[in-house]
């Protein structure tokens, strides 16, 4: 490809073709977002969304961070004629996707927006719809600066059309807010060609403060600070270079997290980096009993009825890591073994995000929707595996971050438990993977060869 008259680093122009199949594939990716929306818009009643929904429209009110299930019991005492209790502040789920929501429900009454959850849940998931938009140009522009145009597209038509994906802008899940943040901050490291010494320091910095966002919303973006000096270690350069981009990087992401790390230690008295629910989800997947997936232990509820309401948080915290680690310690052998059932029960359908939904479709259309869902997913992870090999060969240092970068989002479940909903961030980095496999079994070829990076 000829490159005289590029500026150095700069892409070459796309042809009017790709442009419009690009514009396609966004714009069709948009309206069956828009038509999910507009077809199962609710405010949510159950599970982490509901929580998060209240967040956003306690903080939004004024009145911080405070223990939910605190406020609800209040209100069912004041019906009852008994004393409210104290609310206490919390920092059980990350604060990142309440704060968001807060913000945007503060700019509905600004404007004069309707004043109601139904308005806020719309607005809630026509977001999720802007972002789920934004989430297909990310994973081109991602896959333009490692594969040829035309898998750039496949890669970017995957996200498009993914079933859970699509499904998840009609939930008030974190994961498309999340999915967005890391693809951004994967595309401000892999924007330009890295010289030999890796990429620039600001390009780091930049790519360190949308991680810390990111983290606030789900800790999991939090292991590029690893995988980038890893990923620069793998492809021979220096050990100090790497190391000190990697710092760079977490440097950026602290001074995001640490005015809520500061808020929890003021407020908690402990400086909880992010969120202290991560105890719970540790516990629940380390116990007696225990089968890999989401369910709720009592051996993770017990011991806290007497403690002080104010203390509790904190005492729950420290009791179920103590107890994670020391089901952990005295049996290893389960541990591993459990490594396998938690990765089976994530990996084993791609519907989760129907679940919020279900009550309101026949079962034809659960059944129909889940299996077309779940054969997508199969089909993506298996071209997935196929082209992470042909990307593991090649050993260009940004295929190798984004190669690491998939693993490490595929096994969060080896960390918690096998909820489903954990590996989907993994979805639109598996897209860009999957591409050029699927692209080679297009044109039926006999192996998958990537094509040079397109700067």
């Amino acid at each position: 490809m000829a490159t005289t008259d590029r500026v150095p680093g700069a892409l070459p122009a796309l042809s009017s073709r790709y442009c419009t199949a690009l514009i396609v594939i966004v714009v069709a990716g948009c309206l069956l977002r828009v038509g999910w929306v507009a077809a199962v818009t609710e405010p949510p009643t159950v599970g982490d969304p509901s929580s998060y929904f209240f967040y956003g429209k306690d903080i939004a009110a004024g009145n911080g961070y405070r223990y939910h299930a605190v406020v609800y019991g209040n209100i069912r005492r004041e019906l009852e004629g008994e004393r409210p209790l104290p609310v206490p502040p919390t920092a059980f789920f990350p604060v990142g996707y309440p704060a968001v929501l807060a913000g945007l429900f503060t700019g509905m009454d600004a404007v004069g927006l309707p004043d109601s959850d139904d308005a806020r849940a719309l607005a809630a998931m026509l977001l999720n719809v802007a972002l789920g938009t934004a989430m297909i140009g990310l994973v081109f522009g991602i896959a333009r600066r490692l594969l040829e145009p035309t898998a750039a597209l496949i890669a970017a038509a995957f996200v498009a059309f993914e079933p859970n994906l699509i499904f998840h802008v009609g939930t008030l899940h974190l994961e498309t807010l999340s999915m967005t943040l890391l693809l951004t901050a994967l595309y401000v490291l892999v924007r330009r060609p890295w010289p030999r010494a890796g990429p620039s320091l600001g390009r780091c910095a930049g790519a360190g403060v949308l991680v810390g966002f990111g983290t606030l919303v789900r800790p999991t973006g939090l292991a590029l600070v690893v995988l980038l000096p890893l990923a620069l270690i793998a492809t021979r350069v220096s050990w100090k270079r790497a190391l000190g981009l990697g710092a760079v990087l977490a440097c950026g992401a602290a001074v995001v997290i640490a005015p809520w790390t500061i808020r929890n230690l003021v407020v908690l008295g402990e400086p909880i980096a992010v969120s202290t629910g991560v105890a719970d989800a540790l516990c629940m997947g380390r116990h007696d009993g225990a089968d890999g997936r989401f369910v709720p232990s009592p051996d993770c509820d017990e011991g806290f009825k007497k403690v002080p309401l104010a203390d509790s948080e904190l005492e729950r915290y420290h009791t179920n890591i103590d107890r994670s680690v020391s089901w952990v310690t005295q049996n290893p052998l389960s541990e591993i073994r459990q490594w396998f059932n938690r990765m089976l029960w994530a990996h084993r359908e791609d519907h989760d995000a129907l679940e919020q939904v279900a009550p309101r479709l026949s079962s034809f259309q659960y059944a129909t929707f889940s299996t077309i869902a779940d054969g997508f997913y199969f089909v993506l992870l298996g071209l997935g595996l196929l082209g992470a090999r042909a990307f593991a060969r090649r050993r260009e240092p940004r295929g190798l971050l984004l190669l690491l970068a998939a693993a490490s989002l595929a096994v969060v479940p080896l960390l918690l438990f096998g909820d489903p909903r954990y590996k989907v961030p993994l979805v639109p980095v598996l897209a860009i993977l999957a591409a050029p496999a699927a692209l080679a079994a297009w044109r039926g070829a006999r192996g998958i060869a990537l094509a040079p990076p397109t700067e």
